[in-house]
């Protein structure tokens, strides 16, 4: 045998001299905060209502009816609808990727050490994932109409073009000829294009509603409990927060359903003179970004005590 010493081990290939070797549970040198996450989906869902709303009563969007009949409609307005497109695309972004669906055993356990995001199951993540999708849904298949009796109003359609001719084409130079249209079935042949923008809105709704309901309740951390057995004075406030804002979330989804079926068939609903639809929607996103809100601690009182 020869008296050499033993090779040394080859040394790891992220490893440079003087430099220790990273591994897989090293920090990163930024933080990652899903608190800022959730201020993230709770001011763009509170705001959205204003920064629609706003443009178009500046740029005299259906003046006359103070406004146009929903939210959705929006989609149609200058400027107001890039505002709602890009508001909805960020919310279905942050949902759709930031809330990781657990690989294996060890990363489920993992998740549930996780102060302040305990106790959240696979079965939440996928229903913000599916939440995120239903955003994308409802930016991307807009509702049908303009939701406006339309008189001189800055308003955004789409342009349809009989068959007969082409638009600037040979013998074609004005746009008088053009049908401008405010549905997405008038251009696509697809004619349930707005039910699935009022099917994605009542999803995503109602998943926003049962995170208020029964995830956001759920003692998540440690320094939520008083004592072992009972939890401390200021997530009880957070708590009626997070069931006062489910609550109005789902009224307000009942109350759009009940505003539907009394309008089916009315040639003129007088919930639409009112801007009734708008009015529920912007409760609903206000619940909703409120109650994400206080999930993010917006409000420095509501934050628990450090240990």
């Amino acid at each position: 045998m020869s008296d050499l010493p033993p090779p040394a081990a080859p040394a790891p290939a992220n490893t440079s001299p003087g430099i220790p070797a990273l591994s897989r549970f090293d920090t990163l040198p930024f933080t990652v905060s899903l608190r800022r996450v959730n201020l993230a989906v709770g001011y763009t869902a509170a705001l959205l209502p204003l920064a629609v709303w706003l443009p178009g009563a500046l740029l005299g969007t259906c003046r006359q009816n103070n406004g146009l009949d929903s939210i959705s409609h929006y989609y149609y307005s200058p400027i107001g609808g890039d505002l709602f497109v890009g508001a909805l695309c960020l919310i279905g972004a942050l949902m759709l990727f930031f809330f990781t669906i657990p690989e294996d055993a060890d990363t489920v356990e993992r998740m549930s050490q996780v102060d302040e995001f305990r106790r959240f199951t696979q079965r939440d993540l996928w229903l913000a994932k599916i939440a995120g999708v239903m955003a994308f849904v409802i930016a991307l298949v807009p509702t049908d109409g303009s939701g406006c009796f339309l008189s001189e109003d800055a308003m955004r359609g789409y342009f349809v073009i009989p068959a007969d001719f082409g638009l600037f084409g040979p013998g074609t130079q004005t746009l008088d000829q053009v049908i401008v249209a405010f549905d997405l079935s008038a251009i696509s042949g697809v004619p349930w294009t707005s039910t699935l923008h009022g099917l994605a809105a009542g999803v995503m709704f109602a998943i926003l509603g049962y995170f208020s309901l029964f995830v956001f309740t759920r003692v998540q951390s440690h320094k939520s409990m008083r004592t072992a057995t009972s939890t401390g004075q200021r997530k009880k406030i957070r708590n009626v927060i997070y069931v006062v804002s489910g609550v109005v979330i789902y009224a307000t989804i009942l109350a759009l359903l009940f505003k539907k079926i009394a309008c089916t068939g009315a040639a003129d609903c007088a919930y639409d003179a009112s801007n009734f639809t708008f009015w529920a929607e912007t409760l609903a996103l206000l619940a909703f970004g409120f109650s994400w809100l206080t999930k993010g601690r917006f409000i420095r009182w509501l934050a628990d005590e450090p240990d």
